[in-house]
């Protein structure tokens, strides 16, 4: 999020990894291909990548590492297919360690399996029939696209000595012939009797409460999910009734001690189909690849690429990467609703997203059709406010919100606009709020009292979301120069969809006091004028208020100990209280500052120093 709560771009530097060395070898086309990477506590990178330039039967994974940041690369071992790594003849048939290599290292013991423990998720199968079958009816054939394996399927290895040795795991979930997939759709060998098209692909692992979680494509067929849990319910004639040519994203998870994994539980079931014979089956529109990321607010993005519509890569948000069948729909939301900067094109539409966090919490993405990465340097999934303003030039003064009325307009003495890019308190979210109706409990205050400001904001959109309400106050008749408007306080309030609520603010006089002509910190009679909003330029309600009574003049020292505080307090519905984020109390108390460094609003969740 580049200076702002939303997605920027950035231009990476590619080098290489591998080369293929015999592509007249190739068993497919492409036929080195899905690298993926890992970096290791101490440093060192490792890498993966499907290298088809062997036949099926017997075909590796090879691992390679860098530990000069990816400067250059050593092969460290090859990981052997299921049939060849263990001694269970369950597995006999899992004859190639084909492809999708996912490489994740543990965060923390699952089972038997501990912390710091090197994964490797990846697509075994058997022999490619429909390859054998073209090179025995003709020797001079070569592949054009994907061909049909047998017995697709997704395995788990483990390593303890950063990728130098494996060790086979278990079988993650199971699928049956290729069928030429996604590729080539129906490309099926005459061993497939049935023309079947089920293979698993794409894992993509994480750790969640003590069990690994494998998400994962998968293109059995389905007619639909138990709508509480999710669970997947299969076509009883998967093997053998006529291929839907669908595809679900799923998971299962595992807790590092049992023999199996649990049920397959939906992700994205994409659109329902109908068959033409009385039956519907889920999978329509072909959801893929998928790639989950924790935000830094405690919630779980997910995106995916999607063929139905609109944009070809969509996204889900949930509370618990376990649930994302509970919300987003079938098919998620378009990527591109996803805000970036003014001036900034969207997060890349293509197709084959990959998201992924780096240690501090960003969260960095890249899909199909662009060299560009989109980093959302908060990580959070709701956007954040700017403590700053940020201007639309490097000449065009003021950068600050506390400008003098004149400040801010465009004059004879400049030709660049000083309207800002990003104002003072600006910020993105991944839903929508309104802001509405600003109240004060009475408009006449002496200058020795306090008064209440209410002010209602409602979530409008159809997810879940944090709004930051900011308060301001402009003097428009103190006897010096006064800045258009300066921030009072703020309240973070924390909405499902659909929700609203009320904010209310506790404003003493004495935070309109200001410096006069004598060098005197006075509170004056007169009008002020609130506003309130999401930013220092967007606030849509406004009421007014006079101090009356005769002027106060303040000592400084005394001030700094003045025990008042602008009180927020969020109620609900029924004028309940609502917690605020980020803290455990019911009201965020805001120390006083001084009316000229009133400027710094802050995170969202984190209040001014003296929040109690």
């Amino acid at each position: 999020m580049a200076g702002a709560p939303s997605a920027a771009a950035y231009q990476p530097v590619p080098s290489a990894l591998f080369t293929a060395q015999n592509p007249g070898a190739c068993t497919k086309r492409p036929c080195v291909l899905y690298p993926k990477a890992a970096q290791l506590p101490g440093g060192r990178l490792v890498a993966s990548f499907e290298n088809s330039q062997s036949p099926a039967v017997g075909q590796t994974l090879p691992i390679y590492r860098s530990d000069d940041s990816g400067t250059t690369w050593q092969k460290l071992a090859d990981v052997k297919a299921p049939a060849y790594a263990s001694t269970d003849s369950r597995f006999a048939q899992y004859t190639s360690n084909w492809t999708n290599p996912y490489l994740y290292v543990l965060p923390h013991d699952v089972g038997a399996l501990k912390e710091g423990t090197l994964l490797l998720a990846s697509v075994v199968s058997g022999d490619d029939a429909y390859y054998r079958e073209q090179k025995s009816a003709n020797p001079a054939w070569t592949p054009s696209g994907d061909g049909d394996r047998a017995d697709v399927a997704i395995a788990l290895y483990s390593s303890t000595d950063q990728g130098t040795s494996w060790t086979f795991r278990n079988i993650v979930a199971t699928g049956g012939w290729q069928g030429g997939s996604a590729g080539a759709i129906g490309r099926t060998s005459a061993a497939n009797t049935h023309r079947q098209v089920d293979p698993v692909w794409e894992p993509h692992l994480i750790a969640h409460q003590g069990r690994l979680v494998a998400y994962y494509s998968d293109e059995n067929d389905y007619l639909g999910h138990d709508p509480t849990t999710g669970v997947l319910i299969p076509d009883p004639n998967n093997a053998t009734a006529p291929d839907s040519h669908g595809q679900v994203l799923a998971h299962r998870t595992w807790d590092g001690t049992s023999a199996a994994w649990s049920a397959p539980v939906v992700d994205v079931a994409g659109t329902v189909v109908d068959r033409g014979n009385g039956k519907t089956q889920i999978g329509g529109g072909r959801p893929g690849m998928t790639t989950v990321a924790p935000t830094t607010d405690g919630r779980w993005l997910l995106t995916f690429e999607y063929f139905a519509g609109g944009d070809n890569v969509r996204y889900k948000i949930s509370d618990d990467p376990l649930r994302f069948f509970a919300t987003g729909g079938a098919g998620g939301t378009n990527i591109s609703a996803l805000p970036v900067p003014a001036g900034q094109r969207t997060l890349s539409t293509g197709g084959s997203p990959v998201l992924t966090t780096t240690p501090d919490g960003r969260i960095v993405y890249n899909a199909a059709g662009s060299g560009s990465v989109w980093v959302n340097e908060s990580g959070r999934s709701t956007g954040q406010k700017l403590p700053v303003q940020i201007g639309s030039s490097t000449g065009g003064q003021p950068h600050t919100y506390l400008h003098a009325p004149l400040g801010g307009e465009q004059s004879a003495l400049s030709n660049l606009d000083p309207t800002p890019m990003f104002p003072f308190g600006h910020g993105l979210s991944y839903t929508t709020f309104d802001i509405s109706t600003l109240r004060v409990d009475r408009t006449d205050v002496a200058c020795d009292e306090e008064f209440e400001v209410s002010v209602d904001v409602a979530n409008t959109g159809d997810r879940a979301g944090v709004e930051v309400v900011q308060l301001y106050a402009t003097d428009p008749v103190a006897q010096v120069t006064r800045p258009v408007r300066a921030l009072l306080a703020f309240a973070a309030v924390d909405l499902a969809a659909g929700q609203h609520a009320t904010v209310v603010f506790h404003v003493h006089a004495e935070h309109f006091a200001y410096t006069d002509l004598d060098g005197h910190l006075v509170v004056e009679p007169g009008a002020i004028v609130l506003a309130a909003g999401r930013s220092s330029e967007d606030l849509p309600v406004t009421a007014e208020v006079r101090l009356t009574g005769p002027s106060r003049q303040l000592r400084r020292r005394d001030r700094e100990h003045v025990a008042h505080h602008v009180v927020t307090e969020v109620l609900d519905a029924h004028g309940g209280h609502r917690p605020m984020p980020g803290s455990d109390h019911l009201t965020q108390r805001v120390l006083p500052q001084e009316p000229d460094a009133r400027d710094r609003p802050g995170p969202p969740d984190h209040p001014r120093a003296g929040a109690r």
